[in-house]
């Protein structure tokens, strides 16, 4: 029995070898992950490091905790993964920075970054900022959706403003995937402005099929053809979570030889649009879930 389980472990890892091989023979420019849980970096530093080099990880986006967390652990964390080749942005964000009233507590997460850049070394800075603020959960997006987006914007814009202060600091955002629909102005998009002012727009294209009506392809395809070139960058996010709108909006009930599958649909699919940058996995501690589960299953089956 147990040689039975061994075989089973041993092909599953060398489809994953194989998979692996082939998404990494030709690479997305940016493959990111976000960690929302800031005490990761202190209990399993090595361990996110090692997960991102198995899965070609380059850009982290890493949620600031500004007490609570030691300087020395974002230090070491950003130190080692740089060795790495992977990219560490601090990420923030909340429904309410979208408040023209909130500007003070975004302020305060820009602020610590730069201080915090500032009193390391160069191998142990930020590269970037990245905010998920996602307006459209705040309550008053269907009471005046209007006002609620002239503020959102403004505050954006002061992000990208205070960020760009810095010599070399990139400023991006997590956006849904229908801001074309809304105007930022008479002749342009939401969408266009943000992707002529961030370095790259991450969009939340949560869905649990790559093709096919209302897939991923289908509904970043607008974005996508508005941004035309490459300057303007497009990262794709794909969800894994459990999630409360519907298990068509994730790949949490999809295996992972499903998932990596799809992930190699999308990048032959995307190589048209000039503007396509990578994609994003929402998020690292739900997709190393995902990893393990499929390890254990066979397992326990066979046990069965």
């Amino acid at each position: 029995m147990k040689f039975y389980i061994g075989m089973r472990l041993l092909l599953a890892a060398l489809t994953s070898a194989v998979m692996l091989w082939l998404l990494l023979e030709a690479p997305p420019a940016l493959k990111a992950t976000w960690i929302w849980n800031t005490r990761l970096i202190v209990q399993e530093r090595v361990e996110i490091l090692s997960f991102a080099a198995q899965h070609g990880i380059n850009r982290i986006y890493l949620h600031i905790e500004q007490t609570g967390i030691p300087l020395q652990a974002y230090r070491d964390f950003i130190r080692e993964a740089r060795a790495s080749n992977i990219q560490v942005d601090a990420l923030g964000g909340d429904p309410s920075w979208s408040r023209l009233s909130k500007q003070k507590s975004v302020a305060s997460f820009v602020d610590w970054v730069h201080a915090y850049n500032r009193s390391v070394s160069e191998e142990e800075r930020f590269s970037g900022i990245h905010v998920d603020i996602e307006p459209h959960v705040h309550p008053l997006w269907k009471e005046d959706r209007e006002q609620l987006k002239k503020e959102w914007l403004a505050n954006l814009e002061w992000v990208i403003r205070e960020t760009k202060k810095e010599p070399g600091m990139e400023v991006s955002a997590d956006i849904p995937f229908w801001m074309h629909q809304l105007s930022a102005s008479e002749s342009e998009s939401v969408s266009a402005w943000l992707l002529r002012e961030l370095d790259h727009v991450t969009l939340m294209a949560y869905r649990d099929a790559v093709a096919g009506r209302n897939g991923v392809l289908d509904i970043t395809s607008r974005i996508l053809e508005e941004a035309g070139h490459a300057r303007q960058k497009v990262v794709i996010g794909l969800n894994i979570r459990d999630s409360g709108e519907g298990d068509h909006t994730t790949f949490y009930e999809e295996p992972p030889q499903e998932l990596r599958e799809e992930l190699l649909l999308l990048e032959r699919r995307m190589k048209k649009y000039p503007a396509y940058a990578g994609f994003a996995i929402h998020d690292y501690e739900h997709w190393k879930q995902k990893i393990k589960r499929e390890w254990e299953e066979p397992a326990a089956r066979e046990r069965g």
